[in-house]
Protein backbone atom coordinates (compact mmCIF):
# COMPACT_ATOMS: atom_id res chain seq x y z
CA UNK A 1 0.00 0.00 0.00
CA UNK A 2 2.83 2.38 0.78
CA UNK A 3 4.40 1.66 -2.63
CA UNK A 4 1.04 2.22 -4.29
CA UNK A 5 0.71 5.59 -2.58
CA UNK A 6 4.18 6.60 -3.76
CA UNK A 7 3.36 5.64 -7.34
CA UNK A 8 0.06 7.49 -7.17
CA UNK A 9 1.80 10.61 -5.96
CA UNK A 10 4.42 10.25 -8.67
CA UNK A 11 1.79 9.92 -11.39
CA UNK A 12 -0.06 12.95 -10.04
CA UNK A 13 3.02 15.05 -10.55
CA UNK A 14 3.47 13.98 -14.20
CA UNK A 15 2.42 16.52 -16.83
CA UNK A 16 -0.75 15.59 -18.64
CA UNK A 17 -2.17 13.55 -15.79
CA UNK A 18 -5.70 14.27 -14.63
CA UNK A 19 -4.56 15.13 -11.13
CA UNK A 20 -2.05 17.89 -10.50
CA UNK A 21 0.18 18.23 -7.46
CA UNK A 22 -0.88 20.93 -5.05
CA UNK A 23 1.09 24.12 -5.49
CA UNK A 24 3.56 24.82 -2.75
CA UNK A 25 3.02 28.10 -0.94
CA UNK A 26 5.52 30.77 -1.79
CA UNK A 27 8.15 31.23 0.89
CA UNK A 28 7.35 34.08 3.27
CA UNK A 29 9.37 37.22 2.85
CA UNK A 30 11.61 37.67 5.84
CA UNK A 31 12.25 41.15 7.18
CA UNK A 32 15.22 41.28 9.57
CA UNK A 33 14.46 42.32 13.13
CA UNK A 34 16.01 45.52 14.47
CA UNK A 35 19.41 45.28 16.09
CA UNK A 36 19.23 44.45 19.83
CA UNK A 37 20.69 47.85 20.69
CA UNK A 38 17.70 49.57 19.06
CA UNK A 39 15.04 47.64 20.99
CA UNK A 40 13.35 48.63 24.21
CA UNK A 41 13.11 51.93 26.04
CA UNK A 42 16.11 54.25 25.79
CA UNK A 43 18.35 54.04 28.84
CA UNK A 44 19.05 57.72 29.38
CA UNK A 45 18.28 60.57 31.71
CA UNK A 46 14.74 61.93 31.50
CA UNK A 47 15.93 65.31 30.27
CA UNK A 48 17.54 63.60 27.24
CA UNK A 49 14.53 61.38 26.51
CA UNK A 50 12.57 62.83 23.53
CA UNK A 51 9.35 61.23 24.78
CA UNK A 52 9.54 63.26 27.98
CA UNK A 53 10.11 66.44 25.99
CA UNK A 54 6.90 65.64 24.11
CA UNK A 55 5.15 65.09 27.44
CA UNK A 56 6.39 68.48 28.65
CA UNK A 57 5.21 70.13 25.41
CA UNK A 58 1.82 68.44 25.77
CA UNK A 59 1.41 69.75 29.33
CA UNK A 60 2.60 73.26 28.43
CA UNK A 61 0.16 73.53 25.52
CA UNK A 62 -2.77 72.27 27.61
CA UNK A 63 -2.01 74.72 30.41
CA UNK A 64 -1.50 77.65 28.02
CA UNK A 65 -4.65 76.97 26.03
CA UNK A 66 -6.89 76.35 29.03
CA UNK A 67 -5.54 79.26 31.09
CA UNK A 68 -5.72 81.60 28.12
CA UNK A 69 -9.40 80.81 27.57
CA UNK A 70 -10.26 80.85 31.30
CA UNK A 71 -8.75 84.33 31.73
CA UNK A 72 -10.40 85.67 28.59
CA UNK A 73 -7.10 86.43 26.87
CA UNK A 74 -7.50 83.79 24.16
CA UNK A 75 -10.43 83.40 21.77
CA UNK A 76 -12.14 80.04 21.66
CA UNK A 77 -10.71 79.05 18.28
CA UNK A 78 -7.15 79.57 19.54
CA UNK A 79 -7.72 77.38 22.59
CA UNK A 80 -9.33 74.69 20.44
CA UNK A 81 -6.35 74.66 18.08
CA UNK A 82 -3.71 74.63 20.82
CA UNK A 83 -5.44 71.98 22.92
CA UNK A 84 -6.06 69.80 19.86
CA UNK A 85 -2.35 70.01 19.06
CA UNK A 86 -1.53 69.12 22.68
CA UNK A 87 -3.74 66.02 22.61
CA UNK A 88 -2.21 65.00 19.28
CA UNK A 89 1.31 65.35 20.70
CA UNK A 90 0.25 63.39 23.78
CA UNK A 91 -0.80 60.47 21.60
CA UNK A 92 2.84 59.86 20.67
CA UNK A 93 3.69 59.54 24.36
CA UNK A 94 0.77 57.14 24.86
CA UNK A 95 1.86 55.08 21.87
CA UNK A 96 5.44 54.80 23.13
CA UNK A 97 4.16 53.84 26.57
CA UNK A 98 1.99 51.07 25.13
CA UNK A 99 5.03 49.59 23.37
CA UNK A 100 7.10 49.90 26.58
CA UNK A 101 9.38 52.44 24.92
CA UNK A 102 8.79 55.57 26.97
CA UNK A 103 10.98 54.69 29.97
CA UNK A 104 12.86 51.60 31.23
CA UNK A 105 11.04 51.81 34.57
CA UNK A 106 7.67 50.12 34.10
CA UNK A 107 5.85 52.35 36.60
CA UNK A 108 7.11 55.56 34.95
CA UNK A 109 6.44 54.15 31.49
CA UNK A 110 2.82 53.32 32.33
CA UNK A 111 2.26 56.56 34.25
CA UNK A 112 3.04 58.80 31.27
CA UNK A 113 0.71 56.64 29.17
CA UNK A 114 -2.10 57.12 31.66
CA UNK A 115 -1.57 60.89 31.73
CA UNK A 116 -1.73 61.28 27.96
CA UNK A 117 -4.46 58.69 27.42
CA UNK A 118 -7.08 60.37 29.58
CA UNK A 119 -7.75 63.33 27.21
CA UNK A 120 -8.28 60.71 24.46
CA UNK A 121 -10.87 58.98 26.73
CA UNK A 122 -8.92 55.72 27.14
CA UNK A 123 -6.79 54.26 29.88
CA UNK A 124 -3.30 53.07 29.06
CA UNK A 125 -4.20 49.35 29.53
CA UNK A 126 -7.25 49.70 27.27
CA UNK A 127 -5.30 51.31 24.47
CA UNK A 128 -2.55 48.73 24.85
CA UNK A 129 -5.05 45.90 24.29
CA UNK A 130 -6.68 47.41 21.20
CA UNK A 131 -3.45 48.75 19.69
CA UNK A 132 -1.61 45.45 19.97
CA UNK A 133 -4.67 43.75 18.46
CA UNK A 134 -4.34 46.15 15.53
CA UNK A 135 -0.70 45.13 15.06
CA UNK A 136 -1.49 41.42 15.35
CA UNK A 137 -4.56 41.47 13.06
CA UNK A 138 -3.87 44.40 10.73
CA UNK A 139 -6.49 44.80 7.98
CA UNK A 140 -8.49 41.77 9.15
CA UNK A 141 -12.22 42.63 9.35
CA UNK A 142 -13.71 41.96 12.74
CA UNK A 143 -10.34 41.56 14.43
CA UNK A 144 -8.53 44.82 13.60
CA UNK A 145 -10.09 47.58 15.76
CA UNK A 146 -8.96 50.19 13.21
CA UNK A 147 -10.40 48.44 10.15
CA UNK A 148 -13.64 50.43 10.07
CA UNK A 149 -11.85 53.78 9.73
CA UNK A 150 -12.47 55.21 6.27
CA UNK A 151 -14.98 52.53 5.24
CA UNK A 152 -18.46 53.09 3.89
CA UNK A 153 -19.86 55.69 1.47
CA UNK A 154 -17.86 58.87 1.00
CA UNK A 155 -20.39 60.92 2.94
CA UNK A 156 -19.95 58.68 5.99
CA UNK A 157 -16.18 58.75 6.03
CA UNK A 158 -15.78 61.92 8.13
CA UNK A 159 -17.79 60.22 10.89
CA UNK A 160 -15.73 57.05 10.53
CA UNK A 161 -12.63 59.00 11.51
CA UNK A 162 -14.20 59.31 14.96
CA UNK A 163 -14.99 55.58 15.14
CA UNK A 164 -12.04 54.76 17.46
CA UNK A 165 -14.04 56.43 20.24
CA UNK A 166 -16.60 53.62 20.18
CA UNK A 167 -14.86 50.83 18.25
CA UNK A 168 -12.06 50.61 20.81
CA UNK A 169 -14.63 50.20 23.57
CA UNK A 170 -16.58 47.57 21.62
CA UNK A 171 -13.39 45.60 21.06
CA UNK A 172 -12.23 45.94 24.67
CA UNK A 173 -15.51 45.08 26.36
CA UNK A 174 -16.77 42.39 23.95
CA UNK A 175 -13.43 40.56 23.90
CA UNK A 176 -12.89 40.95 27.62
CA UNK A 177 -9.50 42.50 27.03
CA UNK A 178 -8.74 43.38 30.63
CA UNK A 179 -6.08 41.40 32.49
CA UNK A 180 -7.40 42.19 35.94
CA UNK A 181 -10.58 43.54 37.55
CA UNK A 182 -8.66 46.74 38.32
CA UNK A 183 -8.05 47.41 34.60
CA UNK A 184 -11.73 46.87 33.82
CA UNK A 185 -12.79 49.09 36.73
CA UNK A 186 -10.44 51.84 35.55
CA UNK A 187 -11.95 52.04 32.05
CA UNK A 188 -15.52 51.73 33.33
CA UNK A 189 -14.79 54.43 35.91
CA UNK A 190 -13.30 56.72 33.25
CA UNK A 191 -16.37 56.27 31.04
CA UNK A 192 -18.62 57.09 34.00
CA UNK A 193 -16.59 60.21 34.81
CA UNK A 194 -16.81 61.39 31.18
CA UNK A 195 -20.60 60.97 31.13
CA UNK A 196 -20.94 62.72 34.50
CA UNK A 197 -18.62 65.55 33.42
CA UNK A 198 -20.56 66.24 30.22
CA UNK A 199 -23.92 65.98 31.99
CA UNK A 200 -22.77 68.22 34.83
CA UNK A 201 -21.44 70.83 32.40
CA UNK A 202 -24.73 70.80 30.50
CA UNK A 203 -26.80 71.21 33.66
CA UNK A 204 -24.65 74.06 34.98
CA UNK A 205 -24.46 75.93 31.67
CA UNK A 206 -20.75 75.26 31.20
CA UNK A 207 -20.98 72.83 28.31
CA UNK A 208 -19.72 75.47 25.88
CA UNK A 209 -16.58 76.07 27.91
CA UNK A 210 -15.97 72.31 28.23
CA UNK A 211 -16.43 71.94 24.49
CA UNK A 212 -13.80 74.61 23.79
CA UNK A 213 -11.27 73.32 26.31
CA UNK A 214 -11.63 69.57 25.77
CA UNK A 215 -14.51 68.09 23.74
CA UNK A 216 -13.87 69.75 20.37
CA UNK A 217 -10.04 69.52 20.64
CA UNK A 218 -10.30 65.82 21.51
CA UNK A 219 -12.63 65.16 18.57
CA UNK A 220 -10.30 66.99 16.18
CA UNK A 221 -7.25 65.12 17.49
CA UNK A 222 -8.96 61.72 17.27
CA UNK A 223 -10.20 62.43 13.74
CA UNK A 224 -6.79 63.50 12.49
CA UNK A 225 -5.02 60.59 14.21
CA UNK A 226 -7.47 58.12 12.67
CA UNK A 227 -7.09 59.68 9.24
CA UNK A 228 -3.29 59.93 9.33
CA UNK A 229 -2.42 56.66 11.09
CA UNK A 230 -5.38 54.29 10.60
CA UNK A 231 -6.74 55.20 7.17
CA UNK A 232 -3.94 56.60 4.99
CA UNK A 233 -1.18 54.07 5.78
CA UNK A 234 -3.42 51.00 5.40
CA UNK A 235 -5.82 51.77 2.57
CA UNK A 236 -6.99 49.95 0.50
CA UNK A 237 -6.47 47.40 3.30
CA UNK A 238 -5.80 44.55 0.89
CA UNK A 239 -2.78 43.00 2.63
CA UNK A 240 -2.45 41.26 5.97
CA UNK A 241 1.22 40.36 5.60
CA UNK A 242 3.39 41.81 8.32
CA UNK A 243 5.46 44.85 7.31
CA UNK A 244 3.68 44.90 3.93
CA UNK A 245 0.22 45.85 5.26
CA UNK A 246 1.21 49.51 5.54
CA UNK A 247 1.58 51.90 2.64
CA UNK A 248 4.52 54.27 2.25
CA UNK A 249 4.06 57.93 1.34
CA UNK A 250 6.53 60.67 0.52
CA UNK A 251 8.13 61.74 3.77
CA UNK A 252 7.89 65.29 5.15
CA UNK A 253 11.68 65.23 4.92
CA UNK A 254 11.32 64.99 1.14
CA UNK A 255 9.07 68.06 1.17
CA UNK A 256 11.62 70.05 3.16
CA UNK A 257 14.57 68.98 0.99
CA UNK A 258 12.77 69.78 -2.26
CA UNK A 259 11.50 73.06 -0.85
CA UNK A 260 14.96 74.23 0.16
CA UNK A 261 16.65 73.09 -3.04
CA UNK A 262 13.82 74.53 -5.13
CA UNK A 263 14.53 77.94 -3.62
CA UNK A 264 18.24 77.91 -4.52
CA UNK A 265 18.26 75.92 -7.77
CA UNK A 266 16.74 76.60 -11.13
CA UNK A 267 14.05 73.98 -11.76
CA UNK A 268 15.74 72.15 -14.64
CA UNK A 269 18.99 71.87 -12.70
CA UNK A 270 17.06 70.56 -9.69
CA UNK A 271 15.34 67.92 -11.83
CA UNK A 272 18.61 66.74 -13.38
CA UNK A 273 20.30 66.50 -9.97
CA UNK A 274 17.49 65.19 -7.76
CA UNK A 275 15.29 63.01 -9.97
CA UNK A 276 17.85 60.18 -10.30
CA UNK A 277 18.20 60.19 -6.50
CA UNK A 278 14.53 60.39 -5.52
CA UNK A 279 13.00 58.04 -8.13
CA UNK A 280 14.75 54.83 -6.95
CA UNK A 281 13.85 55.60 -3.32
CA UNK A 282 10.19 56.01 -4.26
CA UNK A 283 10.24 52.77 -6.26
CA UNK A 284 11.78 50.90 -3.33
CA UNK A 285 8.89 52.00 -1.09
CA UNK A 286 6.21 51.28 -3.69
CA UNK A 287 5.22 54.92 -4.25
CA UNK A 288 3.41 55.52 -7.54
CA UNK A 289 5.89 57.25 -9.90
CA UNK A 290 3.23 59.63 -11.22
CA UNK A 291 2.32 60.67 -7.69
CA UNK A 292 5.98 61.10 -6.75
CA UNK A 293 6.63 63.17 -9.87
CA UNK A 294 3.78 65.56 -9.16
CA UNK A 295 4.90 65.92 -5.52
CA UNK A 296 8.43 66.57 -6.79
CA UNK A 297 7.37 69.38 -9.14
CA UNK A 298 4.87 70.93 -6.71
CA UNK A 299 7.56 71.27 -4.03
CA UNK A 300 10.04 72.78 -6.46
CA UNK A 301 7.45 75.28 -7.64
CA UNK A 302 6.70 76.31 -4.06
CA UNK A 303 10.45 76.78 -3.55
CA UNK A 304 10.44 79.54 -6.19
CA UNK A 305 8.52 81.74 -3.72
CA UNK A 306 10.27 80.56 -0.57
CA UNK A 307 12.29 83.20 1.31
CA UNK A 308 15.01 84.25 1.45
CA UNK A 309 16.36 83.38 -1.99
CA UNK A 310 13.46 82.02 -4.05
CA UNK A 311 14.05 82.70 -7.74
CA UNK A 312 10.68 84.42 -8.26
CA UNK A 313 11.41 86.76 -5.37
CA UNK A 314 14.56 88.02 -7.06
CA UNK A 315 12.77 88.44 -10.38
CA UNK A 316 9.93 90.37 -8.72
CA UNK A 317 12.35 92.55 -6.76
CA UNK A 318 14.16 93.46 -9.96
CA UNK A 319 11.03 93.97 -12.05
CA UNK A 320 9.08 96.09 -9.53
CA UNK A 321 12.08 97.75 -7.89
CA UNK A 322 11.07 96.63 -4.37
CA UNK A 323 13.36 95.38 -1.61
CA UNK A 324 13.24 91.67 -0.84
CA UNK A 325 12.07 92.04 2.82
CA UNK A 326 9.01 93.93 1.61
CA UNK A 327 8.21 91.12 -0.83
CA UNK A 328 8.54 88.53 1.92
CA UNK A 329 5.56 90.04 3.76
CA UNK A 330 3.39 90.00 0.64
CA UNK A 331 4.10 86.40 -0.38
CA UNK A 332 3.23 84.86 3.02
CA UNK A 333 -0.51 84.37 2.21
CA UNK A 334 0.37 82.75 -1.12
CA UNK A 335 2.96 80.54 0.57
CA UNK A 336 0.33 79.32 3.02
CA UNK A 337 -2.16 78.55 0.22
CA UNK A 338 0.42 76.82 -1.96
CA UNK A 339 1.84 74.99 1.06
CA UNK A 340 -1.57 73.55 1.92
CA UNK A 341 -1.92 72.47 -1.70
CA UNK A 342 1.45 70.74 -1.62
CA UNK A 343 0.51 68.90 1.58
CA UNK A 344 -2.80 67.81 0.05
CA UNK A 345 -1.04 66.54 -3.08
CA UNK A 346 1.56 64.72 -0.98
CA UNK A 347 -0.81 62.88 1.35
CA UNK A 348 -3.87 62.45 -0.90
CA UNK A 349 -2.66 60.43 -3.89
CA UNK A 350 -6.19 60.53 -5.34
CA UNK A 351 -5.44 64.09 -6.43
CA UNK A 352 -2.64 62.88 -8.70
CA UNK A 353 -3.55 59.32 -9.70
CA UNK A 354 -7.34 59.48 -9.39
CA UNK A 355 -7.85 60.93 -12.88
CA UNK A 356 -5.65 58.20 -14.37
CA UNK A 357 -7.76 55.56 -12.66
CA UNK A 358 -10.97 57.17 -13.93
CA UNK A 359 -9.78 56.90 -17.53
CA UNK A 360 -8.53 53.37 -16.99
CA UNK A 361 -4.79 54.02 -16.93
Amino acid sequence: MAVGRRLEVGRAAEPGSRRSAPARPAPARVVPAPAPGLRGAPKMAAWRNPTFWLLALDAALIVAGTAGYATGRWPGWATIGVNALAIYVGFTVLHESVHRLAHPNRFVNDAVGWITGLPLTVTQPTFRVVHLAHHAKTNQPGDDPDFVVGHGPWWKRPASFLSPLWEYRFHYYRRRGWKSPAELAAQVGLDAVIVALVAGAALTGRLGALAVVWIVPALLAVAFLAFAFDYLPHRPQDSTERYLDTRAYPSPVLNVVLLVLGSVLEIYSAIVILAPLVAPIGAAFGIDPVHLGVVFLANLELGFLFPPVGLNLFLSSSRFDKPLPQLYRHVVPFLIILGLGVLAITYLPQMTTGILRLVGK
